[in-house]
């Protein structure tokens, strides 16, 4: 933004410029005190008791620059504005090709790249060479974290050159370590190999859960970044880097289809999920075809079935996600059992076969279903 100001001063010095962030605060104003007709507010040249004018254009995931002065002519404000605005996008493009080059040619992401396609010998040797050079020991057992970002104001701040430096920044909080590699996966995901080091007491989700919730909650107060992250099973050699990879890529995906509210996701929370998306679609057609006609005809049947799902038939809880009353849920359950023929509350076997029908919904026809009237 400071950039953009000093090049337009610098074009037109009778100019004064402002720049505002994305919630309209005012970051600088130059050359001096600042105008009362600047505005954060985006607007084409606006001509002011004649021989004035202001505009104000959108630094798309940064703000607005704004800017004022005195016309000699009655096209100045038009050819100004056209300046900035193709100004702008050069700089914004000039931006894009630095982030690209930038993670592309990190030590780190380039190692991570490496690690994760390897399929021969000559890959093993090559890339067990790389990381020695780098001081990493790849005989130590690791797990992947993948941690995908999304900005919480507009998705291309994630593109800002600025954001480079979000792997290092990372790696200096105490749950890191120098055994960990950390890089850039693509533009919105964070791929780390986290050493385990010595064997220790307690799972994964013990020692791993409340670090990777504090880092999550870091990154939404600090950057305005929300992020979830899948932990894979742990590497113990290294040809497993790439299977492990699909494996953690998977869990956010699930983590995202299925809609579950928590920031960190381990592999072990999807094991039902991955076994039925490896199986033919058309196995699960043959078998749930005319089950999900009827729920297609239903404004209220998918949501309630992914609701028992994921509350393990704990039906008050249940309710009070679809803010129901109980007795509204029981002749839900009664309409379940009709029309689907399916019993979950007495039935393990029948619990079972809903929570396999939840998630082929999930993977081939929820974007079908309609919306719920609940």
């Amino acid at each position: 933004m400071y950039e953009i100001t000093q090049k337009l001063l610098e074009t037109y010095p009778q100019l004064e410029v402002a720049a505002f962030d994305t919630t309209g605060k005012r970051i600088c104003s130059y050359p001096g005190s600042p105008s009362r007709r600047l505005s954060a507010s985006p607007h084409p040249p606006k001509i002011l008791r004649g021989s004035h004018f202001t505009a104000a254009i959108p630094v798309p995931s940064h703000g607005a620059v704004a800017f004022d002065g005195k016309i000699s002519d009655i096209q100045d404000p038009d050819t100004l504005y056209a300046f900035a605005k193709n100004y702008i996008k050069i700089l914004q493009e000039q931006e894009s090709i630095r982030w690209k080059l930038g993670i592309e040619n990190a030590p780190c992401s380039v190692l991570l790249k490496s690690l994760f396609s390897i399929s021969s010998d000559e890959d093993v040797s090559y890339v067990t060479r790389s990381a020695k050079a780098q001081g990493y020991d790849l005989e130590l057992p690791r797990v992947i974290l993948l941690i995908e970002l999304s900005a919480a104001e507009a998705s291309d701040r994630l593109l800002d050159s600025a954001m480079l430096g979000l792997p290092a920044e990372i790696r200096q909080l105490p749950f890191f370590s120098e055994q960990d590699i950390i890089g850039w996966g693509n533009d919105h995901q964070i791929a780390i190999c986290k050493a385990l080091g010595r064997p220790q007491d307690g799972t994964l989700r013990e020692r791993f859960a409340p670090s990777l919730g504090e880092l999550c909650t870091l990154l939404q107060t600090q950057y305005h970044i929300c992020a979830k992250v899948s932990v894979s099973p742990p590497v113990q050699e290294i040809r497993r880097y790439v299977a492990c990879l699909t494996i953690a890529q998977k869990t956010l995906m699930f983590a995202k289809r299925f809609g579950r509210d928590q920031m960190v996701h381990f592999y072990d929370d999807y094991l039902l999920e991955t076994e039925i998306s490896q199986l033919p679609p058309k196995v699960l057609d043959h078998f749930f075809a005319s089950q999900v006609k009827v729920i297609e005809r239903s404004s209220w049947m998918a949501e309630t079935i992914d609701a028992l799902v994921r509350h393990q038939m704990a039906l008050d809880k249940v309710a009070c996600t679809l803010y129901i009353h109980r007795n509204t849920l029981a002749f839900r359950l009664r309409q379940i059992r009709k029309t689907l023929r399916l019993d979950p509350v007495n039935r393990d076997s029948d619990y079972f076969t809903l929570m396999v029908l939840n998630i082929y919904l999930h993977l081939y026809h929820w974007d079908s279903i309609p919306a719920s009237g609940g």
